[in-house]
């Protein structure tokens, strides 16, 4: 049986974007790595051959003691994520005479059931578990790592309204630029729809007046490239230029739902996208205004 490797999904995607500089900061706790310096760790590009089907999704390597750790970013228990990550780390031990240390970090909410261990008579394999939201969000809301005080967001806190307040505070004291500030939220947006808090962060984010125009922000740029990417799928078919428009109109429209169910006004949101209020009442299938 044929291992099945899952395809990424926007978490993934923006966890990973997110992940790589906050490293410094989670790894010496995450890890207890309290016998090594965070600084001999070299991060490997997961584009390099090693990483089967370039689907590892972080690895770091120490030249000084040829330790290799693997960092999985998971928002559910899969079954076989066990056999995925042996699959994993079998290119390493060529390479480099060694298997990475493998740990997952689940970020999801639903329990991290996941088997972690394969023993026979001659081999032992296993991986490490680490539950975000059984870790404490004190050790992480001080620092001045900007990523890493939006993954806050994922971990334990006496008051989630407070945790979210503390974490806009925290990203309104290190960022300066409008438009950076705006890619944290985002971010602190999608992680928190995997702890239904979507609804917490937009309302706290309004009356902290950190408003921003999401047409500014990378996640929505990188909307609009996947939207041109499917486009341009179908434009082998139908034609280049009309693939592209296609798959830049889908984007457009899941912006325009996804601000109208946030609240935003017709109005607003026909300023934003560039749209006529009558082109935004036909893609909410809204009737006409009288």
């Amino acid at each position: 049986m044929s291992i099945q490797f899952p395809d990424a999904t926007p978490y993934d995607t923006r966890t990973k974007q997110l992940l790589a500089p906050a490293i410094p900061v989670l790894l010496p706790v995450l890890l207890n790595m309290k016998t090594t310096d965070p600084q001999d760790w070299v991060t490997l590009p997961n584009e390099q051959t090693l990483s089967i089907h370039k689907r590892a999704d972080f690895v770091i390597h120490n030249p000084k003691t040829n330790e290799l750790i693997q960092i999985e970013l998971q928002t559910y228990a899969e079954s076989n994520l066990l056999e995925q990550c042996f699959v994993y780390a079998a290119p390493y031990m060529a390479e480099y005479q060694t298997i990475p240390y493998q740990y997952v970090l689940h970020l999801g909410k639903t329990p991290a059931t996941y088997r972690t261990k394969f023993r026979n008579k001659w081999h032992t394999f296993r991986i490490h578990i680490i539950d975000m939201k059984r870790q404490r969000a004190e050790q992480f809301l001080r620092t001045d790592i900007p990523e890493a005080v939006v993954f806050v967001i994922l971990c334990a806190y006496k008051s989630l309204e407070r945790l979210v307040e503390e974490i806009l505070a925290r990203l309104r004291e290190l960022t300066v630029d409008k438009n950076e500030l705006a890619d944290y939220i985002s971010i602190l947006d999608t992680l928190g729809e995997l702890r239904d808090l979507n609804t917490i962060i937009k309302e706290k984010s309004k009356h902290m007046a950190l408003q921003f125009d999401k047409t500014k922000t990378f996640l929505f740029q990188e909307g609009l490239e996947v939207g041109e990417a499917r486009g341009e799928a179908r434009g082998e078919a139908r034609g280049e230029a009309r693939g592209k428009a296609e798959g830049r109109d889908e984007q457009l429209v899941e912006i325009v739902r996804e601000m109208y169910n946030d609240g935003d006004s017709l109005t607003k949101i026909a300023r934003i996208c560039h749209l006529t209020e009558v082109r935004v009442r036909h893609i909410l299938d809204l009737p006409p205004e009288n």
